[in-house]
């Protein structure tokens, strides 16, 4: 039989008042109910905590004693009652034992005659805790892991509720920028119409670029009703057709640079609590609100509907100016809703 060892000190690394805990054979730690008998048959409860081939070690309570009786002393015997199977409190299995060192609520025993039956009741007993502790500690990291998921889609959510608010600040003001233009180059009517024409999509567009990064980022494998696939190909066909539109390196390199400016903390300070709440460190390439990401996704959304230089020319002016303060308010408020469901209720 392969029981799992524990980590144990030797009797040089381990404190002299812990020293009556070592035994000359490998413990398993366990939690079972057991009784004692000591002297004139009284009995009392006790755990068992770990066990050996030589012995154990139990938790005693002596509150069931009257003020005559006396506790277990070292060198006396008594026997030691406990299950014969895992969950089977009916049927008992018993051993005698001598008393090897006493503490106030704690002994260590040593078997008078182990038998054959006492070592398979004692390897179920261990096997069984063996398991316990192996299930626990998966139930607890499954527990866990959905608690982070159900966070992280509670962030999602608030993102998902306030990125649309965003867009449509940034995109009303290039419409507006495109009115006002009008005035002296009549063709930027028609391209001001076109964009409020096809807003919804632009909307759309942007937030599934977003939504497909921030599943990827932390592993979720749908967002709201469309999965991850379907995102995808939104994406891509969005992708063909703006392949022609890409801005020039150096545009949008200053477009980033100064979003990245203007949110650089709060940027900072939202990055740190979602690596909090992932339990790893987010790549900037991958994050979906970086400006290095976020902008030239936006900028392909809107070139796809609306491609001209006149477009371009304003929706440049319109980054660099207005989607700075206005982004950094958004992460402001995405790192308030992640203290909030970080913190415990």
């Amino acid at each position: 039989m392969r029981y799992e060892e524990p980590e144990m000190l030797s009797a040089e690394q381990r404190p002299v008042q812990d020293r009556a805990y070592l035994r000359d054979r490998v413990r398993h730690d366990v939690r079972i109910d057991a009784f004692v008998v000591g002297r004139a048959g009284r009995s009392f409860p006790a755990v068992i905590v770990d066990v050996s081939s030589s012995g154990l070690a139990l938790e005693v309570d002596y509150s069931m004693l009257d003020t005559v009786t006396p506790g277990l002393e070292r060198g006396m015997q008594a026997t030691v009652r406990m299950p014969r199977e895992p969950g089977d409190d009916h049927a008992a299995q018993e051993a005698a034992v001598q008393v090897m060192w006493c503490r106030k609520n704690a002994v260590g025993v040593h078997f008078e005659q182990p038998d054959g039956a006492l070592y398979r009741s004692l390897q179920a007993l261990v096997s069984a805790a063996v398991a316990e502790r192996t299930a626990a500690a998966v139930r607890r990291e499954q527990t866990a892991e959905a608690q982070r998921r159900r966070r992280l889609r509670a962030t999602r959510k608030v993102m998902q509720s306030a990125l649309p608010t965003l867009i449509w600040t940034l995109r009303t003001g290039l419409i507006n920028r495109l009115r006002l233009l009008a005035r002296s180059e009549p063709e930027a009517a028609g391209e001001a119409a076109l964009l409020e024409d096809k807003s919804a999509a632009i909307v759309r567009g942007i937030e599934h670029e977003f939504l497909v990064g921030f599943a990827l980022l932390c592993d979720l494998d749908c967002t709201q009703e469309l999965s991850i696939a379907q995102l995808r190909a939104a994406r891509a066909e969005a992708d063909e057709s703006a392949s022609s539109s890409q801005p020039r390196d150096e545009r949008m390199a200053s477009i980033v640079d100064s979003v990245q400016d203007r949110c650089r903390s709060q940027l900072r300070a939202w990055c740190t609590r979602l690596e909090n709440l992932l339990g790893y460190r987010i790549d900037p390439l991958h994050n979906p609100l970086a400006p290095a990401t976020l902008c030239p996704a936006m900028w392909m959304v809107f070139a796809t509907h609306c491609s001209s230089p006149r477009v371009e020319r304003e929706l440049h002016g319109m980054l660099v100016r207005e989607f700075g303060p206005a982004l950094a308010q958004l992460l402001e408020a995405l790192t308030r809703d992640l203290e909030q469901t970080s913190s415990p209720s």
